[in-house]
């Protein structure tokens, strides 16, 4: 008996918890909302940062730092500022007790992006969360921008994600950025679970089976795609029939 086995489209635990994080704090409307991210001990990354609430404040150093943050983000991947979590070693590990939100409001904090980052980002959303001793917690989705690359107006600088920080970027990853808007951007996806392409040779009888493989294809850029293709490398071990055909199940003149 001979059994060959080819896995296709296996995914690794670190991206499953960098999807689990961005589901979770996109729905984020509540004081237990936030707490739930504490008790699942959710962690920074590329996506998601934490910071404590005494980083909103009307010091210019602060108003640099949110400049900075915010177009880190527009220019990367987009990803979501919490404002009231304390972390340690990147992961959330409480609550603090907010701001005040007679100081701090969502308008504030919506005039200060919007003047201190340009170009303007479009989408972005600011969500107040009310705390029992009446102060507020504040969340900020960024949206990967179309219009980037995004400048902080206070240090003439541009930034991206890098790890868990913003950090400068270079010139080349500027042009690469400006050229999102002519270029397309197409990302290849298998659904996250393994599949095994077997077969077994018992008796002299050569038994097959035929597996479906189903990728995902995005365009991420405003670009339209007229063409794309794909290479896809099998074991040599496992014998292909003719004939040799791909079946394109739908068409589209736009991939989205």
């Amino acid at each position: 008996m001979r059994h060959l086995s080819l896995i296709f489209g296996s995914v690794s635990f670190s991206m499953n918890n960098k999807v689990y994080n961005k589901v979770m704090v996109k729905n984020i409307r509540t004081k237990d909302d936030l707490q739930s991210l504490i008790d699942n001990e959710a962690q920074e990354d590329l996506h998601l940062d934490f910071k404590c609430s005494d980083s909103l404040a009307k010091s210019d150093g602060k108003k640099k730092e949110i400049s900075k943050d915010v177009s880190a983000f527009a220019n990367s991947d987009g990803g979501t500022i919490i404002y009231g979590i304390v972390e340690a070693n990147h992961k959330a590990t409480e609550l603090d007790d907010g701001v005040s939100g007679t100081d701090i409001t969502k308008e504030w904090l919506e005039q200060v992006i919007s003047s201190t980052v340009t170009p303007k980002i479009d989408e972005l959303e600011i969500i107040p969360i009310p705390r029992d001793n009446g102060k507020f917690n504040y969340i900020v989705h960024i949206p990967r921008s179309e219009r980037s690359p995004h400048q902080s107006f206070l240090d003439k600088r541009f930034y991206k994600r890098y790890n868990f920080q913003s950090v400068p970027m270079e010139q080349y990853e500027i042009m690469d950025i400006i050229n999102r808007r002519s270029t397309p951007d197409l990302t290849i996806k298998l659904p996250e679970k393994e599949f095994r392409l077997s077969y077994t040779v018992e008796g002299g009888n050569q038994r097959s089976q035929i597996v479906q493989i189903s990728p995902t294809i995005t365009n991420l850029s405003n670009t339209l795609v007229e063409y794309c293709s794909i290479t896809l490398y099998i074991d040599n071990r496992i014998e292909v029939k003719e004939p040799r055909e791909i079946v394109l199940l739908s068409k589209k003149s736009h991939l989205s």
